[in-house]
């Protein structure tokens, strides 16, 4: 099983917080295992998250999960190296239940950046997200 790869130094930005509202529905709620709370996005277009890790990290796979009624449509992954441009990686189609599901794990090669760039198209979103990665022997990008 894949160890999470976000840290006490992982910075993390979101494109809302519902009603402004961070200590009840803030960005801190996706990461905190807790399935009582969760990140919402407030109402709007394209809703996006972006994690900037400490290093450079490889990711095998994304698990998240959106509370059933709210999930996003159409998902995109991208990533960069530090200072680069954004590159996707891939499409998703997240269910719209409250299941935890993980993507990207099929992918032929891992996606390898320091910011993640994730954006979904909803109106609505309260959802938990967990960064998965390889083994520790293949951890550092070169």
């Amino acid at each position: 099983m894949a160890a999470s790869l976000i840290c006490s130094e992982t910075v993390s930005r979101v494109s809302s917080v519902l009603h402004r509202d961070v200590r009840q529905f803030g960005k801190k709620y996706m990461f905190d295992s807790n399935e009582e709370t969760c990140w919402n996005s407030d109402q709007g277009g394209s809703q996006w998250v972006v994690l900037e890790f400490p290093q450079p990290v490889r990711v095998s796979e994304v698990k998240l999960e959106f509370q059933g009624g709210f999930s996003g449509k159409t998902c995109r992954l991208e990533g960069c190296m530090k200072e680069g441009e954004f590159k996707k990686f891939s499409d998703f189609y997240p269910e719209n239940n409250n299941s935890l599901q993980i993507s990207f794990a099929a992918l032929s090669q891992a996606a390898v950046f320091w910011p993640v760039y994730f954006q979904y198209n909803l109106l609505l979103s309260p959802w938990h997200l967990e960064w998965s990665n390889f083994p520790q022997s293949l951890r550092s990008a070169d």
